[in-house]
């Protein structure tokens, strides 16, 4: 009898690089989320100091610096918001990688469970085609003491 092969096997390697291209790009949008994130921590500590310079000149009565830090406080909340909308498209993203990557494990779990009923397929004609075989030579071993006597 011929060793077990599993006549889908290309289809399963196509799904383990499936499988294995989601992850990686999971992971490399969750890295983007993160690095993203991080930009908008930046710019808003950029808005606090901003804050903080707007105070001072006040309690020195400085009106045409406070002119200037409000217009750059203008700018760095135009900065925060447009950073805020890449936050909310990138989170999207992330979030059909991870459906896709469900997708690719449901699709590879559905392959390595089809290569176990085969192999367990296979195991079972294997066992009947030995036990036939053990059968075949009892048959002969038997027809061989009857020709003896």
């Amino acid at each position: 009898m011929k060793r077990f092969e599993f006549r889908l096997e290309s289809v399963l390697n196509l799904s383990r690089y499936e499988l294995d291209r989601a992850e990686a790009g999971l992971v490399e949008q969750e890295e983007l989320l993160r690095r993203e994130q991080l930009v908008l921590r930046d710019i808003q500590a950029e808005k606090r100091r901003l804050r903080i310079q707007r105070r001072d000149f006040q309690k020195v009565l400085d009106f045409t610096m406070m002119e200037i830090v409000s217009r750059c406080e203008e700018g760095v909340d135009f900065r925060i918001t447009t950073q805020e909308l890449k936050l909310v498209d990138i989170h999207k993203e992330l979030t059909r990688r991870r459906r896709e990557l469900k997708d690719a494990r449901q699709k590879h779990r559905m392959y390595e469970k089809l290569k176990e009923k085969a192999l367990e397929e296979h195991k079972r004609e294997r066992q009947h085609y030995e036990q036939a075989f053990l059968d075949e030579i009892s048959v002969m071993a038997a027809s061989r003491k009857e020709i003896k006597i």
